[in-house]
């Protein structure tokens, strides 16, 4: 029985610790990490990725050696119609063995720059891969971030209900004694229900917050009902001009419409190619055998070697040349103008972005102040309840100032957090 005991004991503590690990907490670093391994919008973009990748390797074929093989048979036996005779049926067949090689030698610089586009359309496709990993980790942060915020405004409403518990308490042993009419202990009820209901609503915030989160992470199934609180401020500083040019070396979306524009400049360079002449070398080896039949059963054989060179001169193309030059050059223009655009965008939003979280600093330090004197205003107002020298609306204007004070630093918190977040992302540094 001893020994069962024991048994038990230990059992219990395996278990107890089991479920500390199940009930570990979820860091922003873990969250991002399983983003990216089971986002489906990041391994649809990955896929997309490899595919152009592959494409490159269709790109080369032009230019790569080939070599061709084909084997024929032939068998009849015919027969003639217009003799009755058996020995007018005649048995003939015969083979055909045929190798033939080809390689480009020149085409004026064509199949390189085919490879050339496609190098780039792959190295296009990365940075729109790279791009779309980092918006997922600025939505996983955000959605984190987002989660914190209810979390703490969920313990700001409990300790406002708590306040409420407590003055109705107060308001009661007043009543009781008789030194406080009915009316404080009927308004401490009323506004202790509707404490409950803002704690009811807060709860449901923080849910929704969880869900929306995990969604974020692709893994809309995933419990994160504990994550580590990560909104005390962190002081994060750069100059405006620095910040603008580390977007400029960053941000995926510069890197990829300047390959775009050098993918446009080199497609204009190959389309005026179009009347650049193109030499094949060729060589072939044909073996067949000669024709067989009931007289000559014996195969013989035939073996036959060539070797040459084709030249393919375009000559009249109906302007063809001309006017696909006339659009590509038209596609580089088209794509500077795009690349100026998105760096004007860019230079805006990190100006922006770096003015909000200059603002969201100062707001955490005045809204801090601004808790520390509801607490204290509190606390007096609670003393001179107890005392009875007020009444419940001073209390209750306490407890409603503490309350709103709380939310305030939470908010500034968060803004502060989400504008460095902002500003991260407008820099391209989402790690």
């Amino acid at each position: 029985m001893k020994k069962f005991n024991i048994v038990m004991l230990a059992l219990v503590l395996a278990l107890s610790c089991l479920g500390t690990s199940w009930a570990e907490s979820l860091t922003l670093e873990e969250c991002i990490s399983r983003a990216i391994g089971k986002n489906p919008e990041l391994l649809q973009a990955k896929a997309n990725m490899d595919a152009t990748e592959a494409q490159k390797a269709v790109a080369g074929i032009s230019r790569r050696f080939k070599l061709d093989g084909s084997a024929s048979f032939k068998f009849s036996n015919n027969v003639d119609t217009n003799a009755l005779m058996e020995q007018n049926k005649r048995t003939a067949g015969g083979t055909r063995v045929a190798l033939s090689a080809q390689q480009l030698v020149f085409d004026g610089g064509k199949s390189h720059l085919q490879l050339s586009i496609a190098s780039k359309n792959a190295l296009a496709a990365e940075k729109t891969y790279e791009e779309m990993k980092n918006q997922i980790i600025a939505n996983v942060r955000d959605a984190y971030y987002n989660l914190n915020k209810a979390t703490r405004e969920k313990a700001v409403e409990q300790t406002r209900y708590n306040n409420y518990k407590d003055r109705l308490s107060l308001a009661q042993n007043f009543f009781n004694v008789g030194s406080k009419a009915k009316i404080e202990v009927t308004k401490a009820e009323a506004d202790l229900a509707k404490a409950k209901l803002g704690l009811v609503s807060a709860n449901t915030n923080e849910k929704k917050n969880q869900a929306t989160l995990a969604a974020a992470i692709g893994d809309p199934l995933l419990d994160v009902t504990a994550a580590q609180d990560a909104l005390e401020l962190e002081k994060w500083k750069i100059d405006m001009e620095s910040a603008v040019s580390k977007a400029m070396e960053n941000r995926q979306e510069i890197k990829a419409q300047e390959i775009k524009v050098a993918s446009a400049e080199t497609n204009l360079l190959l389309k005026r190619k179009g009347h650049m002449p193109e030499i094949y070398l060729t060589a072939g080896l044909d073996s067949s055998g000669k024709p067989f039949s009931e007289s000559n059963s014996k195969l013989e054989g035939n073996d036959a070697w060539r070797i040459g060179a084709n030249l393919n001169v375009p000559i009249l193309d109906g302007s063809k040349t001309l006017s696909e030059s006339r659009v590509a050059k038209a596609q580089v223009a088209a794509e500077k103008a795009a690349l100026d655009k998105i760096k004007n965008e860019v230079a805006l939003e990190v100006r922006t972005a770096w003015v909000a979280l200059e603002q969201s600093e100062e707001a955490v330090t005045a809204a801090r102040e601004q808790e520390r004197f509801a607490k204290d205003t509190h606390s007096l107002a609670k003393i001179r309840y107890k005392a009875g020298a007020s009444d419940y609306l001073e209390f209750s204007d306490a407890i409603e100032g503490l309350s709103e004070a709380q939310k305030n630093v939470i908010n500034s918190l968060y803004n502060c957090k989400n504008s460095v977040v902002i500003l991260k992302k407008a820099m391209g540094e989402y790690k």
